[in-house]
């Protein structure tokens, strides 16, 4: 079988189970379970597709940012970021963040708000979308 007949098997399996509408999601997920422990080598494991609609969901998960190399060779399906030792500056960033992080941690009260704003001021270019909504939430 070809994958891309896997992937249109793998589609109309998850379209089938979406539309059975007398199962409710618990057993939904344990009957895919029992499928994936009753044969682990097919590689099939339950997948569960949503809308991104909690916080801290990109449109796409990359694990790299622009101007990194990434080596797309070493392996098959994955993708590893190549990275040069750190500069004195780099490890002066990583220790100012973990002291913040430390001496909020050391208040016993903290916000969401302020770990994001330490964050950020060590990672300039991370982008955290606040949507009021959580992965435990939406589960």
């Amino acid at each position: 079988m070809s994958k891309e007949e896997e992937l249109n098997e793998q589609e109309e399996l998850c379209e089938e189970e979406q539309n059975a509408s007398s199962k409710n999601e618990e057993e939904e997920a344990k009957e895919a379970a029992d499928r994936f422990a009753a044969d682990p080598a097919s590689r099939a494991y339950p997948t569960l597709f949503t809308p991104s609609d909690t916080s801290g969901e990109k449109p796409v998960e990359e694990f790299h940012a622009p101007g990194e190399r990434v080596n797309l060779h070493r392996y098959s399906n994955v993708g590893v970021a190549c990275f040069d030792p750190p500069t004195e500056r780099e490890r002066q960033v990583v220790r100012r963040l973990l002291t913040e992080v430390e001496e909020l941690y050391g208040e016993k009260t903290w916000t969401k708000k302020q770990v994001k704003q330490i964050l950020e001021r060590a990672i300039p270019s991370l982008s955290h979308v606040e949507l009021g909504r959580d992965l435990d939430q939406k589960m």
